[in-house]
């Protein structure tokens, strides 16, 4: 198109030329000829800039679909490497655009409208939501905005990884190695506007494999600014089925509520979990839900809410505010454990009806079976009314619970 604009200018300007070199000397011909040239070149490079602005990338989604592959062996800089281990095919993502990759595929799943895939076919896998697949990283990745190739307004909020919404949510049922890297800059604030009831790396995850017991969500480190979701939040997984979340540590200033309605339940690393484990991780940063907005919400330093689960071995340092606020653990369910776990909550735990260094509210009729469970001293509970936010008072309890 753009060849054929400046042949229809040249052939302009030569006809122009020759009208009026009667009247014109060589030196205005000259003149007028290099504005004419001038023109054509501003024109051009303008409508290269256009061109380029809308068709970059202007979100993940969009960024995703480009990623680049290799089999075996990384080459070209290839996003992602595919290979075979254990007899499972195996993703190892080298960059934001092949994580991106991951979370496009899996959120596509049940709008096959919605997933125009057609290159590299022979790359994805045989179940969208990656079930029998295993993703690991080969580096750190930041999330935060594509320094190249992507549209000057290009929106780098994170879709979590199984975005679960409506009926059918997109699930994703693969194995998670961080390998011990950093998911940097993450940060999940659209929840709100596009509906997204699951927040965090991860929106959705339940193990999709016969063979397995679990899901494994491993050696994970992640950091950011901000995620918020409308029923459960958290820092690696919004919601887990069948999960088990082993070394992993999320630093995320805070984690919230996106809408001020309806039960929430948000958590340092996983907002509810459900027939699942914990083990071996951390949190900081703050988890947080006005307690004196509609409906109840669960916040803990760990995890929201848990229901037949085992969580153990593990700390979290996070400001927890909510209905009910937990160092550790907002609501617990029946048959679930709670062990060897440490509340070093020193920026305080705020709950409206209840509150715990450890937990905020157990199942009565199954009781939860708890030890070796600790608090800092310095770990203060307080309650907060609607009636007077400013209020604070503090509750003694036994730093064991």
């Amino acid at each position: 198109v753009l060849m054929k604009i400046c042949i229809f200018v040249g052939k302009l300007i030569t006809t122009a030329m020759y009208h009026f070199k009667t009247s014109m000397n060589m030196e205005t011909i000259v003149a007028t000829f290099r504005l004419f040239v001038t023109a054509i070149c501003l024109f051009c490079i303008n409508l290269v800039a256009l061109a380029d602005e809308t068709t970059l990338p202007a979100n993940w989604e969009d960024y995703g679909k480009l990623a680049t592959f290799a089999n075996g062996e990384r080459n070209n800089n290839a996003d992602i490497v595919l290979s075979t281990v254990d007899g499972r095919p195996t993703y190892t993502i080298y960059t934001a655009r092949g994580l991106a990759w991951v979370a496009c595929v899996v959120n596509n799943y049940y709008d096959k409208n919605k997933t125009p895939f057609n290159k590299d076919e022979e790359y994805y896998p045989s179940s969208c939501n990656f079930a029998n697949c295993n993703i690991q990283l080969a580096n750190d990745i930041s999330l935060a905005k594509p320094s190249k190739g992507v549209s000057d307004n290009f929106d780098y909020h994170w879709i979590p990884i199984g975005e679960n919404y409506g009926s059918l949510p997109p699930i994703f049922s693969g194995n998670f190695d961080g390998k011990g890297h950093t998911i940097s800059n993450l940060n999940v604030l659209r929840a709100l506007e596009q509906e997204i009831k699951t927040a965090g790396l991860i929106g959705y995850a339940n193990c999709g494999s016969i063979e397995d017991e679990f899901l494994s969500i491993k050696n994970l480190n992640v950091t950011g600014s901000s995620v918020k979701g409308q029923e459960m939040v958290g820092g690696i997984v919004g919601y887990g089925v069948n999960v088990q979340i082993t070394c992993c540590s999320s630093q995320i200033g805070e984690i919230s509520k996106s809408n001020t309605s309806g039960n929430t339940f948000l958590g340092g690393i996983a907002g509810s979990l459900t027939k699942g484990e914990i083990t071996n991780c951390w949190s900081s940063g703050k988890v947080s839900c006005e307690a004196f907005s509609n409906g109840g919400s669960y916040g803990g330093g760990i995890v929201g809410n848990a229901r037949e689960s085992t969580i153990s071995d593990s700390y979290s340092t996070a400001t927890v505010i909510a209905t009910g606020a937990g160092g550790i653990a907002g609501d617990l369910g029946a048959y679930t454990t709670i062990k060897n776990c440490l509340a070093l909550n020193t920026g305080g735990i705020v709950g409206y009806s209840d509150r715990g260094r450890i937990w905020a509210r157990a199942n009565s009729e199954y009781p939860v079976i708890a030890a070796d469970n600790y608090a800092s001293v310095l770990v203060k509970l307080y309650t907060i009314t609607p009636d007077d936010k400013k209020k604070e008072k503090n509750i003694e309890s036994e730093a064991y619970n």
